[in-house]
């Protein structure tokens, strides 16, 4: 069985950090919910910790093997800012968000 885990990041850092600073951004509800209730951090705190992210933070991608599923890149940020932040985010291709960074978890870890 083929594993779903690659050893580096699917997506270019520093393109994602471009495209934050041009807010191609969505976060997604749970993820805003989590960072209020974790750090009392709002949008501008998450996008403000993504721009800190380095590759040491790096600790996976997933992939699923279904083409609707964009693979995910999954950070471990500990310390950044003082807090231990666990968040994974994609690209997406669809025609609603096409291009723009999907944060779609943030929390403690």
């Amino acid at each position: 069985m083929k594993s779903s885990r690659k050893q580096k990041p699917h997506y270019n850092l520093k393109d994602i950090k471009q495209k934050l600073r041009e807010d191609k951004v969505l976060i997604q509800g749970n993820a805003l919910q989590y960072a209020l209730m974790d750090f009392n951090w709002t949008r501008n705190d998450i996008i403000r910790c993504y721009l800190k992210l380095n590759g040491n933070h790096f600790y996976k991608s997933d992939f699923k093997n279904d083409p609707e599923y964009e693979p995910l890149d999954i950070y471990k940020a500990d310390p950044i800012y003082g807090e231990s932040v666990y968040t994974h985010f994609y690209v997406s291709k669809d025609q609603k968000h096409k291009d723009k960074v999907i944060i779609n978890s943030f929390k403690r870890i």
